[in-house]
């Protein structure tokens, strides 16, 4: 599979987007009311998802302490305690793959929750995609194309940035098999370690740099 994107923790979501507005990223809100994210686009290739909050509200924590479902809870609490920086890889993949990729997630002993994503972005379009997430906040999920023919917009940066071309992911012996199974992205370099770093962005007016 391809990576869709990269979530990046933000502590205060406002001064992050206008932190990287003023290096020359554009930058949209998730939503217009009570935004808990931003996106940043590229002209090909992944995106970052600047995300202050898992926008899992207190009934949502308990219903899913009674469903069973404590350590996905607490996997999404985790990442939203986590220090800033990238925290979680998405990967992309068709509707019609969701349950090869929920046999993946099975066959290396993953506990899964099954969610359909809805939110209505800055623009009023309505946007929607199944999404496979494993308990393990550590382990990266999948999430199919939005279902409306979302098209990208706003992926021209005043900075030049075009896309990112390489990604360092570590990963520990256990799960060494499962993500070079799920992985097909060239972009995505895989390690022996613990989670994402050196987001390297290529540009059209500058050299290459580090995402930070």
């Amino acid at each position: 599979m391809k990576v869709n994107h990269l979530l990046y923790k933000v502590d205060n979501l406002k001064e992050s987007v206008d932190y990287y507005r003023n290096l020359g990223f554009t930058v949209e809100y998730g939503r217009k009311e009570k935004p808990y994210n931003a996106l940043i686009y590229f002209q090909e290739g992944p995106y970052i998802e600047l995300i202050n909050n898992m926008n899992m509200p207190w009934y949502i924590r308990i219903f899913l302490r009674l469903i069973g479902k404590k350590r996905f809870m607490q996997g999404m609490i985790n990442q939203e305690n986590e220090s800033e920086g990238f925290i979680r890889i998405c990967f992309e993949c068709e509707k019609s793959e969701l349950e090869k990729i929920c046999s993946l997630y099975r066959k290396y002993r993953k506990n899964i929750m099954k969610i359909k994503v809805k939110r209505v972005d800055t623009k009023g379009r309505k946007l929607q995609c199944q999404t496979i997430f494993p308990e393990e906040e550590k382990i990266p999920f999948v999430r199919t194309p939005f279902e409306n023919n979302y098209k990208i917009e706003n992926a021209s940066h005043p900075n030049g940035a075009k896309r990112i071309i390489s990604v360092e992911y570590g990963i520990n012996d256990d799960d060494q098999n499962l993500l070079h199974e799920m992985n097909s992205d060239k972009i995505l370099k895989l390690k022996q370690g613990t989670g994402i770093s050196h987001v390297i962005i290529e540009t059209s007016t500058q050299k290459n740099f580090e995402f930070k």
